[in-house]
Order: structure tokens, then sequence, then C-alpha cells
């Protein structure tokens, strides 16, 4: 872009702010505000910090709820124990990974307990701020790290190459329906499918 095309475009955009008001305004009748408003991704050649910005790690990509659902539970261990206090004394990996499993898979999806009861937050918000403070501590070089031995190198892909296997041999080209708490009502007649 040249100077003159430049200092053309500064007076454009000058004219339109003093006749349609600043960007992040209410919108005024006419045109010239789909100039403020161009759409997310637009490009806008006139600020260079865009073109900067737009390859940087962002923070818009998360959900702003999710987030502050988060900062929530995140609050409620500030006050039982001190805010980041598993930077000053780190954790050991076990208690939260053990922590994230009563969260997720006991209470939530074996029990079906949506919220924790101390709380009141969902035991999925309460799992993901287990899993934030032992991947910080692991940023911080503050875990320590108790996991046990590893698994013998190809068994994931045996658990896999079973399951397969099983879905090949059993019904393959009709699969059981789950029997799960939404469906309760349907359990005798999908008994009944289940024993033709």
């Amino acid at each position: 872009m040249t100077d003159r095309t430049a200092l053309a475009e500064f007076h454009a955009l000058k004219q339109a702010f003093a006749e349609d008001g600043p960007p992040n305004t209410p919108p005024r009748p006419g045109p010239r505000w789909t100039r403020w408003n161009p759409g997310i991704g637009a490009a806008k050649p006139t600020n260079p910090k865009q073109a900067c910005g737009e390859r940087k790690a962002p923070i818009t990509t998360v959900p702003a709820q999710v987030l502050t659902e988060v900062g929530l539970a995140m609050l409620e261990g500030a006050r039982k124990y001190g805010a980041y206090n598993y930077r000053a004394a780190g954790v050991r990996a076990s208690t939260y990974v053990d922590a994230v499993w009563r969260h997720l898979f006991l209470q939530w999806w074996d029990q079906g307990e949506d919220l924790d009861e101390d709380s009141g937050l969902s035991h999925v918000t309460k799992a993901i701020a287990c899993l934030v403070v032992l991947r910080d501590s692991m940023l911080q070089k503050q875990m320590t790290d108790d996991r046990p031995p590893r698994t013998l190198e190809g068994r994931v892909e045996y658990f896999n190459s079973a399951a397969a296997g099983i879905i090949d041999r059993v019904r393959p080209n009709a699969p059981a329906e789950a029997f799960t708490e939404a469906n309760r009502p349907e359990w005798a007649s999908l008994l009944d499918g289940g024993a033709k």
C-alpha cells in the first residue's frame, strides 16, 4: 500500500467515523456501518496488529462459559486451600487422576449425578479444574510423577483390534441398543428385541 493510498483510506475512515460513530457502538442506519463490523475473519489491512496477532495462541476459541465455570471451581479450591497452593507445594499426579476419575466416571458417568454435592458445580467442570491443576503443575515442573511403569508396546493396538473383532462377530448387522437412563421407559421393548 502506498503512502497516498494509506492517507486516502485514513481520510475515508475518518469521514465514516464522523458520520457513523466509533466501532462497537450501536449501528446507525446506512451502508457505511458495515465498515466497522466486517465479520469474523475479515481482512482489515489498516490494522497491522491483526496480521501479527491472528497467528498467535488464542483464548477466544475456548467457550467463555466453560472457562467461567472452571474459574468458579478454581475459586472454591482457592478458598479451601489457598490460591495457587498447587504451585507452591506441587502436586502428585495420582491425586488428580483419582479426582478426575471420581468426578467424571464414578459420579457423573456411572451414578448419573450431574452436580457436585459440595459446590453445586457440574462434576464435568470439577474434573476439568483437576486437569487444569495437573497440567499447570506439569508446565511449572511442580508435578510428582507417580505414574506406574508403562504398558507394553502395542497393547492399545491389540485392545482396539480385539474390540473390532467383537463388533464383527457379535450381531454385526444389528448392533444392540445400549440401556441408558434416558431410554429407561423403553427397557422392556429393548429386552424383547434382544431376545429374538
